[in-house]
């Protein structure tokens, strides 16, 4: 039993496929209903080849082209004939309702969603773990700006333990950094002004500095993950003989 757009039923008992509609509609485009099927019978080959389902250089032996021949029809840059195509759905024994047949975009979806969110959790797992198990300070902060857009404070997120060791300070997190070292500000200009250059234009720099309030000479290297925050990792460079 046939559909109204002539399609044979791929639940009948005649087990042979239609390519007829296929390849009139590649070569011609003027059924009704149906859509651009290149586009779709190129999706679907790409899907299959990303799943390790099938290979270009497989595919492309088995319906005799080379494989840039192919490599070039599936990534556009050549248009993919119909005698081509009609070879491709031959090998694969795709019928047109296998084309016109999204659930296999939709596992796609589901697959490729799975895999970013999987990427992502490991992302974030290497984030915590990795400043945790640093030898280096490092200290992720938000940049406070006056109406000039001028740095005058910043609060410090997260740190590691490394953070304490270098410099001794506990209990900064969540605090304006005027409020854990007062004067700071007024005592090392400089300090915020590389900071604050840096968290507004998402520019790295590194540059060492006399931190007298800790007794300590820092190498820092900074960046910006994002607009008015900032990422300093910085090492201990302190000549012991120059604060005694």
């Amino acid at each position: 039993m046939e559909d109204p757009l002539g399609i044979r039923n791929p639940n009948s008992a005649d087990p042979a496929l239609d390519f007829r509609l296929v390849r009139r509609e590649l070569s011609e485009g003027t059924t009704p209903g149906l859509g651009d099927l290149r586009d779709r019978l190129i999706r679907r080959l790409r899907y299959l080849i990303a799943n390790g389902q099938a290979t270009e250089r497989g595919l492309a032996r088995s319906i005799g082209v080379s494989q840039p021949h192919l490599h070039n029809a599936l990534k556009g840059k050549r248009r993919m004939s119909v005698e081509l195509a009609d070879s491709i759905l031959r090998n694969l024994r795709l019928g047109v309702y296998d084309l016109l047949d999204e659930s296999w975009q939709n596992q796609a979806d589901r697959e490729l969603a799975a895999y970013a969110e999987e990427q992502r959790r490991i992302s974030e797992q290497c984030h915590r773990l990795l400043p945790r198990h640093m030898l280096n300070g490092f200290a992720h902060c938000k940049m406070l700006y006056n109406g000039r857009n001028r740095p005058v404070d910043f609060v410090t997120l997260e740190v590691n333990p490394a953070f304490e060791q270098i410099t001794g300070l506990r209990e900064v997190v969540g605090k304006p950094v005027s409020q854990v070292i007062p004067g700071i500000l007024e005592a090392m200009p400089e300090f915020f002004e590389i900071q604050g250059r840096v968290a507004w234009t998402g520019e790295p720099e590194k540059f060492e500095v006399d931190f007298r309030q800790i007794n300590r000479r820092l190498s820092v290297s900074v960046y910006s993950p994002e607009k008015s925050y900032f990422v300093a990792v910085f090492a201990d460079i302190t000549d012991g003989k120059q604060y005694k």
